[in-house]
């Protein structure tokens, strides 16, 4: 999953289309215990890359970044992509 999670926010696997898109979604929606703690960055960087199916993610990056304690820098980083997504096609 990591790994994955690193292409996608790469953009090596951008062909994959539609249910790659599901499939950041559904993992940003639901973390594992067991998940690097890297997982949660890729897949917020993943979502910058799928366009406009990946809005979807929008609420689940707010709730991410209303986390209490977040580093500050993590949150103006997470508040980027959401503008990015409302804004980029």
């Amino acid at each position: 999953r990591i790994q994955g999670a690193s292409m996608l926010a790469s953009g090596e696997l951008t062909e994959r289309g539609h249910a790659v898109t599901d499939q950041i979604i559904s993992a940003l929606e639901n973390p594992r215990a067991d998940d690097d703690p890297l997982m949660e960055h890729f897949l917020i960087e993943a979502t910058r890359m799928r366009g406009r199916r990946a809005l979807r993610a929008i609420p689940i990056l707010e709730q991410i970044a209303a986390r209490p304690g977040l580093d500050p820098r993590v949150v103006e980083e997470i508040r980027w992509r959401i503008s990015y997504l409302r804004n980029h096609d």
